[in-house]
């Protein structure tokens, strides 16, 4: 019984000898056939780099021509911002009718911040001067008036102001 169990581990033993042979002998050792020496390929991309030089070189430079175009003008920043100060024409504020979001009279834009009821109903107006860009918030009443125009009418979500026959409405929503 002692002998076979002793021929099974010598069997088990060879086979795993050979086992480890083989991978070491694929793995760990490197072939001559597969080592390329650094003559070798010093030479492939001298050929390599010649053969191709001649026409990526003119493709490149095309490709950055495309990028190479002169620069637009910009415009200063003083020139938008005079521009975006100047808000209406007269003619414009004029032709301001129905519903609006933003309402513009004078210097002035108006914006419906809420609507209030304490004893009598009331709306909060940002008021945006163009010219400075400051914000006040003002409360006008029914009946009041700003410039020309007068608080025809509060609303829950809305107010509308009249002027002559002209009405324009801001509201919340």
């Amino acid at each position: 019984m002692q002998l076979s169990n002793q021929k099974s581990w010598a069997i088990a033993a060879c086979i795993t000898a050979l086992v480890v042979s083989w991978d070491f002998s694929n793995r760990i050792m490197i072939s001559n056939h597969s080592k390329v020496s650094n003559t070798e390929l010093d030479m492939s991309y001298i050929a390599l780099s010649q053969a191709s030089s001649d026409n990526t070189d003119d493709k490149i430079i095309g490709l950055y021509a495309e990028y190479d175009k002169p620069v637009a003008p910009v415009t200063p920043a003083s020139d938008i911002l005079e521009t975006k100060k100047s808000g209406m024409t007269a003619e414009q504020m004029k032709n301001q009718e129905g519903r609006l979001d933003k309402f513009f009279i004078g210097d002035y834009t108006y914006v419906l911040s809420g609507v209030f009821f304490e004893k009598s109903r009331f709306a909060v107006l940002l008021q945006t001067s163009i010219k400075t860009n400051k914000v006040k918030e003002i409360k006008v009443s029914q009946g009041e008036n700003i410039g020309e125009y007068l608080v025809d009418n509060i609303s829950e979500k809305r107010i509308v102001f009249s002027e002559q026959d002209r009405k324009v409405e801001l509201s919340i929503f």
